[in-house]
């Protein structure tokens, strides 16, 4: 699957994964010079001797912790990328460890039963607040696996929403379905971390790849080496519902809809946010009862979370919405949740047949 996906996008990882390092740099600079009140010749000199040492030193330490519970399958993933564009494989590597590294504030929302429209089933929201103002702006990437289940047992298609080189999950929906969301921090603020491990976004990209309901992916998670404390969203269309995880290194915790631990609770409703949920609760009872896709595009627009991408997807169709932040080079940006989507069939992705080679 490397070589297939670097062969197809050898342009944009050319581009993009060398712009990653360029943006990290200006990024520095300006800073140094605007907050800190730094000649440009100073901020140049500091960023090149010290952040961007220490950034790299942070990625190296991240790969180097969790290499050993990383199954081969996506290093070779990585070397297939790297052989069939200009980018070597360690800096591919890299790159995948930044989601682990440094994690990012988002939100979610599952709604089924009596909160959704009538004739609907189940719908799910993952927003995700990240960089809003790189190379991420003018690479934005869904792809469709259709994974060989001879070569790789188990594995059914699904799909990603992430970017050129990425091979784990930030955001994706599988043909099971299920579909997975992801917030930075469970318990509150409580960030324990145990850096040994297996990155959350590989896990994830497990849960889609493999997983054919809810019960699976929790036994993946709970038999996992976790890391890291963060939120992740689930839903399945087997029994029509969501379910929010708690899943820090040393536990997990399931929530529905009438033990969530964000209040107020709604029947048929679990839902997060970054700004203290109060926003969101207010804008989920607004249209209880009739929450669709256009309803949760205009929450997600309204309580001012997706700054990076959304993904919104609805069970009963097999439709997926997805809208990503505006190009740096076309001022001014504007963040996903306040752009047009695309909407995807994801069964016509699904019955995509196999090139003849």
């Amino acid at each position: 699957m490397g070589i297939a996906l670097g062969l197809i996008m050898k342009p944009e990882l050319d581009r993009f994964i060398p712009s990653i390092f360029e943006y990290g740099w200006n990024m520095s600079v300006e800073f140094l010079m605007e907050k800190l009140k730094m000649s440009e010749k100073t901020a140049k000199i500091i960023t090149e001797t010290v952040i961007l040492p220490i950034f790299m030193e942070g990625l190296e330490m991240t790969y180097e912790r969790t290499k050993a519970f990383t199954p081969q399958r996506f290093m070779d993933e990585i070397q297939g990328i790297a052989d069939a564009s200009i980018v070597p494989a360690h800096v591919i590597m890299l790159i995948n460890q930044i989601p682990e590294f440094l994690k990012a504030t988002c939100s979610m929302i599952g709604a089924w039963g009596p909160s959704i429209s009538p004739g609907s089933a189940l719908y799910q929201l993952r927003a995700l607040d990240w960089a809003i103002n790189g190379p991420f702006n003018d690479y934005p990437l869904f792809t469709v696996f259709h994974p060989d289940p001879v070569q790789v047992p188990g594995s059914m298609p699904f799909s990603t929403f992430g970017y050129p080189g990425f091979v784990g999950a930030l955001t994706g929906y599988s043909s099971a379905p299920v579909g997975i969301s992801e917030k930075e921090d469970a318990w509150f603020g409580f960030n324990g971390t145990s850096t040994k491990g297996y990155p959350w976004h590989y896990v994830l990209r497990d849960i889609l790849e493999f997983d054919k309901d809810m019960e699976a992916a929790y036994k993946r998670m709970f038999n996992a080496n976790k890391t890291c404390s963060i939120w992740v969203g689930m839903a399945d269309y087997v029994i029509k519902q969501f379910r929010m995880v708690a899943y820090g290194y040393d536990y997990l915790e399931v929530y529905n809809d009438q033990d969530s631990p964000i209040q107020p609770r709604f029947p048929g409703v679990v839902y997060n946010d970054p700004h203290g949920y109060t926003c969101m609760a207010d804008l989920i009872s607004n249209v209880y009862g009739n929450i669709d896709a256009n309803a949760i595009i205009n929450i997600t627009a309204a309580d001012n979370t997706g700054f990076t991408h959304v993904a919104i997807y609805d069970f009963l169709t097999n439709y997926v919405y997805l809208a990503h932040t505006s190009s740096e080079k076309t001022p001014p940006i504007v963040i996903a949740s306040l752009r047009p989507y695309c909407r995807v069939d994801m069964n016509s992705m699904w019955a995509e047949p196999m090139p003849q080679l």
